[in-house]
C-alpha cells in the first residue's frame, strides 16, 4: 500500500497517508517494490535528505487552532493564521510564513499548507536559512519537474515583491 501511494499519488498528498517514519521502518521492503530505478533513487534521496534526523510520530495532523510546534517564539501564531496568510494577498506575509515552514516544519508537515507549485513560485524570495537547504529544496523541485527560475538574484527578489521574476 505505501509504494502504490508513493508511485501514484501526488507528491504533496502522499504525506496525507504516510509519513518518513513510514518509509524509513519499511524502507528495504519499499525499496525492493518500486518500479523503475528512477523512483528509487529519487526516495532514496528523500529519505537521505529528509529522513535522517530525528523524525517524530505525532498522533494526529496539526488542528487549525494548534500552535505550530515549528513556531516556537510567538504564541499569537496558529495554524489556521498561517493557512490564512498563504492564502491572503499579503504577499510578503505570505512569503513570511512559507520561509517559517519551509525551515523549520517537518518535512511530511510542510505539504499541509504548501504545495510544490507554491514553493517554484517564491523560491527565490523565500528566506532560507543557510544556502545548503534552499539548494535541498531547489533539488527535490527539479526532480519533480519543477525547477525554480535560474539566474534570479534572491536579494532583488525579495526586495521587489511586486514584480515578477
Amino acid at each position: 500500500m505505501i509504494v502504490e501511494i508513493m508511485q501514484n499519488a501526488e507528491f504533496e498528498n502522499i504525506w496525507r497517508y504516510i509519513s518518513l517514519v513510514d518509509i524509513k521502518e519499511h524502507w528495504p521492503l519499499i525499496y525492493r517494490m518500486l518500479w523503475s530505478q528512477v523512483d528509487k533513487d529519487f526516495w532514496s534521496w528523500i529519505n537521505d535528505i529528509w529522513g535522517g534526523g530525528t523524525l517524530s510520530r505525532r498522533k494526529r495532523p496539526l488542528r487549525l487552532d494548534d500552535k505550530p510546534y515549528f513556531i516556537w517564539w510567538d504564541n499569537r501564531i496558529t495554524v489556521r493564521y498561517l493557512h490564512e496568510g498563504i492564502a491572503g494577498d499579503n504577499r510578503y506575509r505570505r512569503i513570511v510564513h512559507m520561509s517559517y515552514i519551509l525551515n523549520d516544519a517537518e518535512f511530511e508537515d510542510v505539504w499541509q499548507f504548501l504545495t510544490v507549485n507554491d514553493i517554484q513560485k517564491e523560491f527565490w524570495r523565500i528566506g532560507w536559512r543557510t544556502k545548503g537547504w534552499r539548494d535541498q529544496w531547489k533539488q527535490l523541485l527539479t526532480l519533480l519537474g519543477h525547477p525554480p527560475a535560474e539566474g534570479i538574484d534572491p536579494a532583488w527578489a525579495r526586495a521587489h515583491l511586486d514584480e515578477e521574476y
